[in-house]
């Protein structure tokens, strides 16, 4: 098992090998999505019975710290233009720079020849 931090990890065979929030077999990106769809984080806890408020946090930290790897993840469903919308919304709830939000859209993108 490959962990990426305390409260995600990476382990060949579960969950395609995407991240996942430990313990839950939760990827990240199933989350991303659903926030990305109107849930809110309680709601999200509500409906994920035993993930923390942490693991949230820690979900939200790795998608904007690895881009590229949760882009994979939903870039098969998703043109480049709504993940750059779903980073700004969350960038604007979590006070993150747009210089930040555009850096790591590039970064998501290189090498697909968009």
């Amino acid at each position: 098992m490959v962990t990426t931090t305390g409260r995600i990890t990476k382990t060949p065979g579960v969950c395609e090998g995407d991240a996942c929030v430990a313990e839950h077999r939760i990827p990240v990106w199933k989350l991303v999505k659903q926030h990305d769809l109107g849930a809110s984080d309680e709601q999200l806890l509500e409906r994920f019975p035993g993930l923390a408020p942490e693991d949230l946090q820690a979900a939200w930290e790795y998608t904007l710290t690895h881009p590229e790897e949760v882009g994979q993840a939903v870039r098969r469903k998703e043109t480049p233009e709504e993940w750059t919308l779903r980073l700004r919304r969350w960038a604007t709830n979590r006070r993150v720079l747009p210089s930040e939000i555009d850096d790591s859209r590039e970064r998501m993108y290189e090498g697909r020849g968009e």
